[in-house]
């Protein structure tokens, strides 16, 4: 039988083992994330390049200076581009997008997911 102590001491390593592997795998999915993103982003290139005007099923979303993030969102939801504001700003923020977008008019599809239109 352990003593008290040594018990302790124990239970502190296992959880700091316990915690040091979540960071560990963590990091790890993420930075494999970050690594595919380039991947992801080079299919998009080809198909987001034309969407114009004459695109059957485009829609019309007009970003103004100054707008943020948020900002863009609450029009891509009045435009009926996507519906959940809250994702489309944590998406953003996650794929670096967030403060990167340019004024302007743009043309989306209701089709495209949020990444498709983080790049367009």
């Amino acid at each position: 039988m352990l003593s008290k102590t040594t018990g302790r001491v124990l239970s502190i390593m296992i959880a700091l083992l316990v915690f040091a592997g979540t960071v560990g795998v963590g990091f790890s999915l993420g930075f494999r994330y970050v690594l595919s993103q380039n991947d992801r982003f080079a299919n998009f290139s080809t198909q987001v390049s034309a969407i114009g005007i004459d695109t059957p099923g485009a829609i019309m979303v007009v970003i103004r200076q100054g707008f943020d993030t948020s900002d863009i969102a609450a029009a891509l939801k009045d435009a009926g581009a996507i519906k959940n504001e809250l994702a489309f700003v944590f998406m953003s923020k996650l794929n670096g997008f967030d403060g990167e977008y340019t004024a302007g008019t743009h043309f989306v599809k209701g089709d495209m997911n949020y990444d498709e239109i983080m790049y367009s």
